[in-house]
Parts: C-alpha cells; structure tokens; sequence
C-alpha cells in the first residue's frame, strides 16, 4: 500500500526490513493537509500514513475551503506505446492558499503512482500556471523525481517528456488491454527492465 513519507529518516530497526526515504522532507502546511494515520496504528511503523486516507483528508479540505476562487483542477495525461494514455485530474489550491504546498505534494504522487501503475514516456500537464511549472520542474532531470524521470527513457527507449498545455490540447484517455507474455514486446521486457533497473532502487 502506498504511503506518504513524513521524514528522511530510516525507519525502525523493528521493522522486516529497514528503508530509507530519499525524497525531501514534507512542508509543515502539507502535513497538514495530509498526513493522517489509521484507526489501528501500524505496530512496526507507528508513524504509517496510508495515501488512501492522506487523499481522502485531503479532498475534504478541498470540499470545506469556503473561499472563492481559491480552487482549480489540475489535470495530468500519461501517454505510452500503442496510443495508450492515462487520465486523471485533481482539485488543486490557489498558490497563495496554505494548502498550495498540499496540493503540489499530492499531485506529484498521484502522477508517480499512475507512472509505476502503467508506464509511460510522456507526461502532460493542464491546469494553473505555478503548479504545473512546479510539478514539470520536479519530473525534469535533476528534480524530485528524478529517478522516474531517467527511468522511464531506458524502458521505452524514446526521451522523457513534460509538456503544459491548454485543456483542449490534452490527449483523450484511452486504455487497452495487454496480454503478457504472448507477443515479442513482452517476450522481450526481462532485458528491458534489466536494463531500467540496473541501479539500486532508491
């Protein structure tokens, strides 16, 4: 299950096995609007926040902010081999909103989580100028996702790409569905992914 992760610190040596988190430390602001923990706390990692409830805490905030004009959606387009395009889009905060950092944290996620889901080699972005910019900058070599940002390349063996564009211009989605193992592009993903992952993970 995914989770959110609150610190650049190793979990506990409890733990199965101990991880560390690379990613920057989340804002105060985001914690805010993120962070919850379960009901049951996790008894290896007290400090487990599932995403499932940090997106669900985080969309009633969205739905109590009272202030107009302080809420736009942000849509977000994957694109991968065979015309193939993931689609999806969230209520995002004003960027003078406290909730800004929020919103740019969960948006970087939830394109992460679609990037792992099903792959892609482009991303596409529509929505408010500052956090579109933002998140392209963090998906951009040498940004926060740097590592999806020079993995993706290796796999579909064509340059990485983010674009921002008007609403219009965003492709329509469109799924298809794969059978593995039966055709000479799936026959041959071992070495591609062989080749992905030939660093260790972060």
């Amino acid at each position: 299950m995914p989770e959110f992760c609150i610190t650049g610190e190793a979990k506990p040596a409890a733990a199965m096995s101990v991880q560390t988190c690379t990613d920057p430390m989340m804002s105060d602001a985001a914690m805010k609007y993120l962070l919850t923990r379960p009901s049951v706390p996790a008894p290896l990692d007290p400090n487990f926040c599932p995403f499932v409830l940090g997106k669900r805490h985080y969309l009633k905030k969205v739905a109590d902010c009272a202030q107009y004009g302080k809420i736009a959606e942000l849509h977000f387009a994957v694109e991968r081999p065979g015309g193939c395009v993931g689609r999806d889009k969230l209520p995002v905060f004003a960027d003078d909103h406290e909730g800004f950092d929020a919103s740019l944290f969960l948006a970087g996620e939830c394109i992460r989580y679609m990037l792992w889901q099903r792959g892609g080699f482009k991303l596409v972005l529509s929505g408010p100028a500052k956090i579109c910019e933002s998140l392209k900058a963090a998906y951009s070599a040498g940004g926060k996702y740097d590592f999806e940002a020079t993995t993706m390349p290796k796999i579909y063996g064509v340059p990485w790409v983010v674009s921002i564009v008007e609403p219009k211009d965003l492709p329509a989605g469109k799924e298809a569905p794969v059978v593995c193992g039966k055709s000479p592009a799936a026959a041959a993903s071992p070495s591609i992914w062989a080749r992905a992952t030939s660093r260790p993970w972060p």
